[in-house]
């Protein structure tokens, strides 16, 4: 009984960053949709600014998305009993 309350808490402890890291992910994106759509651009150098926001989206995806395997694996570990 106790290894299933562990396996919740940790479960629940992977869960949490990786939901907090996907909203900010999508957000970037659209606001990298955004950007690219109206076309603006840094004021001194010239630089479209979308690239800045775009670069920020697969970081945290992959960070949400390692979140979300971690999760699965230890469900799979507290489900099995090897955990």
């Amino acid at each position: 009984m106790r290894m299933y309350r562990f396996a919740a808490l940790w479960l629940i402890t992977v869960l949490v960053p990786a939901a907090v890291l996907a909203q900010p992910a999508a957000r970037a994106g659209l606001g990298a949709e955004s950007v690219w759509a109206s076309g603006e651009r840094a004021m001194i150098s010239r630089v479209p600014q979308w690239i800045a926001y775009a670069a920020i989206v697969p970081p945290l995806a992959f960070t949400a998305v390692v979140g979300l395997y971690t999760a699965w694996e230890s469900l799979q570990q507290a489900i099995s009993g090897k955990g």
